[in-house]
């Protein structure tokens, strides 16, 4: 009696088992959630059928089962160290260029803050902020690849606010050569000689400041102690 049952069960169908475990397998090889969700379905669905009696191999469908969640965790979890990863690193470069576009606008406000369009029309700065659309048109309006392209700024202040066209500086990313300011009219008016930025350091010349060779020649050492604490402050700024 017991070899007919044995017989029995024998004979039952376990494709589903197979499937499972096989899907299960190439899951863990790489495969992951392309073949991982077969995994688990083929296995849910032989399990139930071998309780039921109506087919075997129940254990090549719970192993198949457990291969299948088991490479769907670690891809969920994968998948979700790359969406963290890309977050962080989006929200670093927004805060970069945020930060950049503050520094430059600091730039402008100190070089321009004391000119007298400014003072007339604009009043005290209360913001300068880089406009990207605009100063890429005007980077494709130039004539020839190397000719200045002026930076668009949107400025406001106490007085009213207008577009601010700033020729950077040949070499220098953060000084100015000229500027114009454009109201909202359309009334064009060219700013004076800019001040130079106190984050430029490209045009500054400590040489300058103080002669080390003529200080040691004459041995004046307390000159240079003072010069040197003025060439320091400049660094620093």
């Amino acid at each position: 009696m017991n070899q007919t049952n044995t017989n029995q069960v024998g004979d039952l169908p376990q494709g589903l088992a197979v499937a499972s475990m096989v899907a299960g397998i190439l899951s863990l090889l790489g495969c992951s959630m392309f073949a991982a969700i077969p995994a688990i379905v083929c296995g849910h669905i032989g399990v139930r059928q071998a309780d039921r009696g109506e087919a075997s191999g129940k254990g090549m469908a719970m192993a198949g089962l457990i291969m299948g969640y088991i490479s769907l965790a670690v891809t969920l979890i994968i998948v979700a160290i790359y969406v963290v990863f890309f977050i962080l690193l989006a929200t670093a470069g927004v805060a970069a260029v945020s930060m950049a576009n503050e520094l430059l606008g600091d730039s402008v406000i100190f070089a321009v803050e004391n000119d007298p369009a400014i003072v007339e029309h604009i009043g005290d700065i209360e913001s300068c902020s880089l406009v990207l659309g605009e100063t890429a048109k005007a980077a494709e309006a130039a004539e020839q690849p190397g000719d200045s392209t002026p930076l668009v700024f949107q400025i406001e202040g106490s007085k009213g606010k207008a577009t601010l066209l700033m020729t950077p500086r040949p070499g220098s990313s953060n000084a100015f050569s000229s500027g114009t300011l454009v109201l909202d009219s359309g009334k064009s008016i060219p700013l004076q000689p800019l001040e130079q930025s106190p984050f430029d350091m490209e045009g500054l010349d400590l040489d300058d400041e103080f002669d080390l060779d003529d200080l040691i020649d004459e041995g004046d050492t307390s000159s240079l102690d003072i010069e040197a604490g003025r060439g320091v402050a400049i660094a620093g700024l």
